[in-house]
């Protein structure tokens, strides 16, 4: 669907791809279906794709709850209580893709070696008024942080050119609280995605 809208909007490839929340997911198999199309990526505190149901539940597990999936079910419905539609559903999208164990993700073809930079939130926001989680949310939160920083530091050395910055000065939303770091990555994945890699090899001091 991203690559038809890309099209119908006549924006022509090389592409380098920005990707929040479950963006990252999203641009991620992008880049894996069209790597000739894709020059650079940056994922921002992106959903962690790579996380198995094992690990999943090891999560709930360590956080004493049952039923998971149920349980983060419940406790997003009270934020979405009058939310736009497209928010709900891309909500259920999400929710969908988390009980499959993100097979789908995982079972795309791996994208190019392009310029990358992924950004993770180290700091949870608290829990809103009126919403409740059924466990030690700390706990969950940590196990899940170590799954997020085990697999995207993966994900990273498999990169020629490529790193990952764990920051605690932001929650999810790091572009609202970090917009200059945000906008350095992405300026920094741009220069190095240079639409002439033939032409890398003549780069250097002339006398």
């Amino acid at each position: 669907e991203l690559h038809a809208l890309l099209v119908q909007l006549n924006a022509p490839p090389p592409y380098v791809l920005v990707g929040h929340s479950y963006g990252g997911p999203i641009i991620h198999t992008f880049a894996g279906m069209f790597p000739s199309e894709v020059a650079g990526l940056v994922y921002i505190d992106p959903t962690d794709f790579m996380q198995t149901e094992a690990e999943m539940q090891a999560a709930f597990a360590a956080a004493g709850v049952q039923n998971g999936h149920e349980a983060m079910e419940n406790m997003t419905k009270p934020l979405l209580r009058g939310a736009p539609p497209g928010l709900v559903a891309e909500n259920e999208e999400l929710e969908r893709a988390a009980r499959d164990g993100f097979a789908e993700f995982r079972d795309a073809p791996e994208p190019p070696d392009v310029p990358m930079t992924v950004l993770l939130a180290a700091t949870t926001d608290s829990m809103p008024r009126g919403v409740t989680f059924p466990g030690d949310f700390g706990r969950y939160v940590q196990v899940s942080t170590d799954q997020r920083v085990d697999h995207f530091s993966r994900l990273v050395r498999r990169s020629k050119n490529a790193h990952l910055v764990l920051t605690t000065n932001s929650t999810h939303f790091i572009h609202l609280s970090e917009p200059d770091m945000v906008a350095s990555e992405i300026r920094r994945v741009v220069s190095d995605a240079s639409a002439y890699p033939e032409l890398q090899r003549f780069v250097g001091e002339y006398r």
